[in-house]
């Protein structure tokens, strides 16, 4: 959050930390650190509950609640409560997604078409992948003039279990339903990759090295120039590495990620990966909201759409 407000004018930003305990055991940093367990789902909410509503009668109308690294299904619940009578913002899911989409924008120039000409797959569904999914399908949806029903059946997305498809959909959490597509089951990502031909390849997993050489190879096989984005970090959980990459790919890949990678050498070439941090969105989110005089905004209102 430091980072974030960061960029804002000081009279604009300021930081309130709650400490709701966490649910993973972690390292204690003192011997006489304090363990608190995450309070219950329900008394949890009831603290947004009263924090909402509270920072606008305290503060005014034009307020920005931003939150993050929430649970999936906390954060979605969240905003899905709050986006009509607040200025809600969620890093991980807006913020990476915006920041992401723009490199997709531009990594299309390289590769030529436009975002409803490309298949997108990716692999991870949590904040991160579904906001990113969410983001694309918006944008281009307001290219095309197509219904983001229609716009989102580009996009697919493989989880642990495989593939995203309508016979897992009762299984689903809500956030992902959008995503089941009519599909045959598909247990794992080089299945995938081979299967769906997709040109651009994103990962929110989390999880290191699952951009095998198998699945560079299947992507370059058919493209050209490969799009493989790995956003997840830290370096050591990122989904494959930039040398990998350009290697598997004989140099043709478009790749960029969410860690910083060095330069890589290939065929008496230099080649330079652009690591994404989304920094700058949420001071840029809070000047032209409250600029614009907005109380609450609908993702078709995101300025960066335009």
């Amino acid at each position: 959050m430091s980072l974030s407000s960061a960029d804002s004018p000081s009279h604009m930003s300021f930081m309130i930390k709650k400490n709701l305990g966490e649910n993973m055991r972690v390292s204690r940093p003192t011997p006489n650190w304090i363990h608190m367990r995450l309070i219950t789902p329900l008394a949890y909410m009831s603290v947004h509950q009263k924090s909402c509503p509270q920072s606008n009668k305290s503060m005014g109308e034009i307020v920005l609640i931003q939150f993050e690294d929430f649970e999936n299904h906390s954060a979605f619940e969240i905003l899905a409560k709050y986006r009509k009578t607040h200025l809600v913002f969620n890093d991980d899911i807006h913020g990476t997604a915006s920041v992401f989409l723009a490199g997709i924008v531009s990594s299309l120039k390289l590769v030529s078409g436009t975002l409803a000409e490309h298949t997108f797959l990716f692999l991870g569904a949590g904040e991160a992948g579904t906001g990113i999914a969410e983001l694309i399908a918006l944008k281009m949806s307001k290219q095309t003039k197509a219904p983001i029903d229609e716009t989102r059946k580009k996009i697919w997305l493989v989880v642990s279990k495989g593939l995203i498809v309508k016979s897992r959909e009762e299984s689903l959490q809500h956030f992902k339903e959008p995503w089941a597509h009519g599909h045959e089951p598909i247990r794992n990502l080089l299945d995938a990759v081979k299967l769906i031909k997709l040109t651009v390849l994103i990962g929110s997993s989390v999880v290191g090295q699952t951009f095998t050489k198998e699945v560079v190879e299947a992507m370059a096989s058919f493209n050209e120039k490969p799009v493989i984005l790995a956003l997840s970090n830290p370096t050591s959980q990122s989904e494959c590495t930039a040398e990998q990459v350009y290697g598997w790919s004989n140099g043709r890949a478009i790749f960029a990620s969410g860690s910083p990678f060095y330069l890589v050498e290939f065929n008496d070439k230099v080649l330079k990966t652009k690591d994404y941090v989304q920094q700058a969105v949420l001071p840029m989110l809070t000047i032209v909201y409250i600029a614009s005089n907005y109380s609450f905004v609908e993702n078709s209102a995101w300025p960066y759409l335009e």
